[in-house]
């Protein structure tokens, strides 16, 4: 597998592990990641970083990385039902 693949397996691991979380949630170390997923902790931390990017993590250096948020899956409709009528 390449690094480019590797890299999307990682980055959706970690969105589905930022979904299941709740605010504040630490993430598992990037060793442990690197171990599981077997990617290099290179791979993981740009994942990590593009989730940061997006508001859904942030890092505490010698602490860990922690859940900020949870992402929001929004249906094909959903101008629909944020507005709350059909146009």
């Amino acid at each position: 597998m390449n690094d480019g693949s590797r890299y999307e397996v990682v980055l959706r691991h970690l969105t589905h592990l930022v979904e299941a979380a709740t605010p504040g949630a630490p993430l598992p170390s990037t060793r442990s990641l690197s171990r599981t997923l077997g990617a290099s902790p290179v791979t993981i931390g740009r994942a990590i970083s593009a989730l940061a990017s997006r508001g859904l993590v942030h890092t505490e250096p010698g602490r860990g990385t922690f859940v900020t948020r949870a992402t929001q899956t929004r249906s094909a409709d959903w101008l629909t039902e944020l507005v709350g009528w059909a146009t």
